[in-house]
């Protein structure tokens, strides 16, 4: 497959590309790339496709589809990293038909043409088995010692973690109430949309309205859906995603603890404060004391 990071050209799809920016200033519209997994090691991007506006962070990562045309921008008085993965064409659907197919078909005809796979959610929380192995992979290609043979080796176990992820999300959507699996689609398309602009406003508060009118869904609708098919009210999820933020910023970086409060989306350090004991049984200065001890 040949694995390969910063080519000369932009990525058409014949091989597994990596891409790993560094700089303030980056602009490209319309481009219809290969599947692709985008993330940021620091700072903020902004993806945009016909489906919407996705700000990717540190605390997000972005699957976008083959083919599927997009804009990117970044204008940032800071160096913006960036370090994404550009999938060779059909990879991801050989993977699942070897998930799906028959073993006698697999030995039959090895090389056969796998059906498209696409996903149901474009913006996911930077957390599970697709955040680690992003990570890993990043680590390699930082220390120099990537090769074509191990980017290809984690291209692969990435193809693998994103079906599971998907395989995930239709297990959710099916707890979608619709009779009409077309019905159910678009619902949970709809929802997984509300939570992509929670994600994306992580550090700022949100209204549930303003959510809602994104998701082309009542309130009372968005709350009892979501709620349903996602285990948690949107609340609660957005709290316990800024919470997951305040951690990842009080372990890795050196900003005061109000600066956190304020980047993770909570308006009172007090409140904040006594939120963060209550989930970690330590206020924040002691979760970073015990942080950089660890380090």
């Amino acid at each position: 497959m040949e694995g390969i990071v910063n080519p000369a050209d932009s990525p058409r799809g014949d091989r597994n590309v990596i891409l790993a920016g560094n700089g303030r200033h980056h602009f490209v519209r319309d481009f219809p790339g290969p599947l692709s997994v985008k993330s940021v090691i620091d700072g903020k991007g902004v993806w945009s496709t016909r489906h919407g506006r996705f700000e990717v962070d540190a605390d997000s990562i972005l699957v976008l589809n083959n083919r599927q045309n997009y804009t990117i921008l970044i204008d940032a008085p800071q160096p913006v990293r960036t370090f994404c993965l550009f999938f060779k064409d059909r990879l991801v659907e050989q993977a699942w038909r070897c998930h799906t197919a028959a073993t006698c078909e697999l030995l039959d005809e090895p090389g056969g043409l796998p059906a498209a796979v696409g996903f149901f959610e474009r913006m996911h929380p930077k957390e599970g088995p697709i955040a680690h192995l992003l990570a890993a992979m990043h680590r390699e290609v930082v220390s120099g010692h990537a090769t074509a043979e191990s980017l290809d080796d984690g291209f692969l176990l990435v193809a693998r973690a994103l079906l599971q992820f998907r395989s995930e999300l239709r297990r959710s959507a099916a707890r979608v109430p619709a009779m009409r699996s077309s019905t159910r689609d678009e619902l949970f398309r709809r929802l997984t949309k509300a939570r992509s602009m929670i994600e994306a406003s992580l550090d700022r508060p949100v209204s549930l309205d303003k959510i809602a009118g994104a998701a082309c869904l009542s309130t009372y609708h968005l709350h009892r859906l979501f709620t349903q098919v996602f285990g948690e009210t949107p609340h609660r999820y957005a709290v316990r995603r800024r919470m997951d933020r305040a951690r990842r910023l009080l372990s890795e970086t050196d900003m005061p603890v109000t600066m956190v409060c304020l980047e993770s989306g909570f308006q009172s350090l007090g409140s904040f404060s006594t939120l963060f004991r209550k989930q970690t049984g330590c206020s924040p200065g002691q979760f970073r004391a015990a942080s950089v001890r660890v380090r």
